[in-house]
């Protein structure tokens, strides 16, 4: 008789390396609300804990996107836009 292997098909059993299988959190391929809520809920209080970080990477991109709107629109009103010739 083939037992197989300690622990196989019991609910909850630890994997290989460590994770569970067969858990409630590996069941769908889509989050609940609830779970991303708590996700969110967690980076929001990473980031108050790293406050400095938060705020130079937030303002980095704000630049970082105001210029490259900038670059964007002298590009298209320069090179793109049709020549007034009569």
């Amino acid at each position: 008789m083939d037992e197989g292997f300690p622990g196989e098909g019991v609910r909850g059993s630890r994997g290989l390396g460590g994770e569970i299988r067969n858990g409630p959190a590996n069941r769908g391929a889509c989050p609940t609300k609830a779970h991303m809520g708590r996700h969110f809920l967690h980076a929001l209080r990473l980031w108050r804990r790293t406050l400095v970080v938060s705020v130079t990477i937030v303002l980095t991109l704000a630049i970082a996107i105001g210029a490259n709107t900038v670059a964007l629109s002298v590009l298209r009103a320069v090179l793109l836009t049709p020549i007034g010739v009569r």
